[in-house]
């Protein structure tokens, strides 16, 4: 799911390349979607269909207007917040971190 395309939970989970991403934290298959779950319900997402892949039954959602103006508005508060831990820190690195 992203702002323009539906997607299903593995999409949210893999990178461009379909490989897994490498973050410090993996969201499991019932973390996401009761994550989805919650944003349906809070009028943020939506069902977009239902079909089965590989024996599987993969579900579809998008994002709902009121949740592109959310995550835009979240977007907005974490770059700015971004920006004011990097004038905090001065351009300055830790040693050995590029």
């Amino acid at each position: 799911m992203n702002a323009g395309r539906p997607g299903d939970g593995d999409s949210l989970c893999a990178a461009p390349t379909g490989r897994r991403r490498r973050a410090p934290l993996v969201a499991s298959a019932g973390t996401l979607y009761g994550i989805l779950d919650r944003l349906v319900a809070a009028g943020y997402a939506e069902g977009s269909g239902e079909v089965v892949v590989d024996g599987r039954l993969r579900r579809y959602y998008r994002l709902t207007p009121e949740g592109h103006d959310a995550l835009t508005a979240e977007t907005a508060r974490l770059s700015a917040l971004a920006r004011r831990a990097d004038r905090l820190l001065g351009g300055v690195t830790r040693p050995g971190i590029a």
